[in-house]
């Protein structure tokens, strides 16, 4: 997607010009891998047009491969964005349901030729809920993934406001998670998929992880990333996780600067 911002921590009102950025959840941890010097692809679609060009040409400055990335005649999902400052809390407006990657296809995607070599796949719940095309799409290539043996990595955020096309996007995601390997989310995102209603704390997260496991016995692990925002430029953060053996936690992170 493109992200579009007001310059200066302005709000939308407040301004006449905007900076520009492309992002996206899979696209953002690829990028991150990348800065690693881990060999990244990603399977997509843009818009056939100097919007797309832009975006592929982001992508490939990241150093990710976008030979599955396809040009297709719908245009290129965006959002705005009025980045938070100290007590005011940041503002999100997204344009992205008919675009490009809403239109996705299953017979798109080469999933054999994209698993070759591949030893992990990410996915997130912002994928399969933008349209049925991008669901069915996904859950052909975790299906492959599957037969493969490769590590398959979930993400699966549940955002209510995105479920447009008549699906249930708890069902779904229990069964994309069900086809993966490493969950990563915490008490939060286990009660939401399961309907189940454990606590936050350490033991409800132990016990959360547990039934998930017990739920879904693909998956081996499970990571959260616990943050807590004092203000939009002041956040708290630590991980923990159940091995499938033992809980371990982080210190926790304080960072009283954010950028963005």
């Amino acid at each position: 997607m493109m992200r579009l911002s007001p310059s200066e921590n302005r709000k939308l009102q407040q301004s006449n010009k905007m900076d520009f950025f492309f992002g996206g959840t899979e696209m953002n941890v690829a990028a991150s891998l990348s800065y690693f010097g881990i060999k990244t692809q990603q399977v997509s679609n843009v818009s056939n047009d100097l919007v797309g060009e832009a975006a592929i040409a982001a992508m490939r400055q990241f150093g990710i491969d976008v030979s599955a990335v396809n040009k297709v005649d719908h245009p290129l999902g965006l959002y705005f964005l009025e980045v938070g400052s100290s007590m005011r809390s940041g503002k999100i407006a997204y344009n992205r349901l008919h675009g490009a990657f809403a239109n996705m296809k299953p017979e798109q995607v080469d999933w054999e030729s994209v698993l070759e070599n591949c030893d992990y796949l990410h996915w997130t719940g912002i994928s399969p809920a933008i349209s049925e095309g991008a669901y069915l799409t996904l859950k052909e290539g975790l299906e492959q993934a599957n037969k493969k043996g490769i590590i398959i990595t979930a993400d699966p955020a549940y955002r209510s406001n995105l479920w447009k096309y008549g699906k249930d996007g708890h069902e779904i995601l229990k069964e994309l998670t069900c086809l993966s390997t490493i969950f990563i989310g915490g008490v939060n995102e286990i009660n939401e998929i399961l309907h189940t209603d454990f606590s936050f704390e350490e033991e409800g997260f132990i016990a959360a992880a547990k039934k998930l496991v017990e739920e879904c016995p693909n998956i081996e692990k499970v990571f959260d990333k616990v943050r807590t925002g004092v203000s939009a430029s002041w956040q708290k953060i630590y991980g923990r996780a159940w091995t499938g053996k033992e809980y371990i936690t982080t210190e926790e992170l304080e960072i009283t600067t954010v950028v963005d």
